[in-house]
This record gives structure tokens, C-alpha cells and sequence, in this order.
């Protein structure tokens, strides 16, 4: 979801101002590592509660 606002105002800045090119790059970088960061966590915690067990 942080990807799709971020490219949108970035894309929309960039027509204005195309000087804000790269900042727009990186900031799409930050934020697609975030929603990797997550999804390995998650796909970690989902692999763990399917082996635990009650004793």
C-alpha cells in the first residue's frame, strides 16, 4: 500500500518538478524494503505457529 501512495505523489511531483527524480527512486527503494522486510517476517511467524505444538 506504501508503494502505491508514494508512487502516485511521487510521479505526481515529478511532473512538476522533474529535478525530484532520483528522490522519488530512493524513497520507492525505502519503501519496497519495508514491505520485503515484512513479508519475510510474516512467511517466518506463519512457519513457526505451524510447528509449535501444546504440551
Amino acid at each position: 500500500m506504501a508503494i502505491g501512495i508514494v508512487g502516485d505523489a511521487g510521479v505526481r511531483a515529478n511532473a512538476q518538478q522533474p529535478k525530484l527524480f532520483v528522490g522519488m527512486i530512493l524513497i520507492l527503494i525505502f519503501t519496497e524494503a519495508l514491505a520485503l522486510y515484512g513479508l519475510i517476517v510474516g512467511i517466518i511467524l506463519s512457519s513457526r505457529a505451524g510447528q509449535s505444538r501444546a504440551d
